[in-house]
């Protein structure tokens, strides 16, 4: 219903206060009017999205974007620096709306384009398994996308501090790492070295 009364341009929010409103006569049980579990599944959908509506998340997350994107330009920036002062949850979020739009975009051969897809602070990039796992696919994808992608971090030592030592976001940082072509180091204390030289790969010529 709300697909259909937004004209196919549902939101968070209008997806909220269908719940909200719900009453048990909605339902299509013809008895009781509605199924047990149906308005039970819907509380719990509710009560997740209650958050981004009426919470800490509020007027981020659950409307139209105020921000018409120009597909004229020759770079789009999404400025991430806000969303690092409002927390971990909003950025978390940010960054998985973001990476979902650009992954669309990049994927769209029709355009003619060719993207640059550059991570200014790589660091606040891996902090999450979502968005490690969306960095890796531009990566592994960026002939098939005809992308090139970048990240750059202060220290070798930053694919370090990502997860615990056997977790998976410490693999998929690892491995995101590895997987870049081309590594770039500028001057960097003696006390790095040893660990950039570990996670990067560079020989004792390359430190030195």
């Amino acid at each position: 219903r709300e697909i259909i009364e937004t004209d196919d341009r549902p939101t968070v929010g209008g997806i909220y206060r269908r719940f909200e409103a719900m009453t048990d006569g909605d339902g299509p049980d013809t008895v009781s009017g509605f199924y047990p579990e149906l308005r039970d599944d819907s509380r719990r959908l509710g009560h997740a999205l209650r958050r981004l509506v009426t919470g800490d998340l509020a007027s981020m997350f659950d409307g139209h974007s105020t921000v018409t994107l120009r597909e004229d330009s020759p770079y789009t920036v999404f400025d991430t620096e806000e969303m690092m002062q409002r927390g971990s949850t909003a950025l978390g979020l940010s960054q998985l709306v973001t990476n979902a739009w650009v992954n669309s975009v990049i994927a769209d051969k029709t355009s003619g384009r060719k993207y640059f897809v550059l991570a200014e602070e790589g660091w606040a990039e891996m902090n999450s398994v979502a968005s490690l796992k969306a960095m890796q696919l531009r990566q592994k994808l960026s002939g098939e996308f005809d992308i090139c992608t970048i990240m750059v971090v202060n220290e070798g030592g930053d694919f370090k501090a990502v997860g615990r030592a056997d977790s998976e976001e410490r693999a998929l940082a690892e491995g995101l790492v590895n997987g870049f072509a081309n590594k770039v180091t500028f001057r960097q204390e003696s006390g790095q070295l040893k660990a950039t030289a570990d996670i990067v790969g560079f020989s004792p010529e390359d430190v030195e």
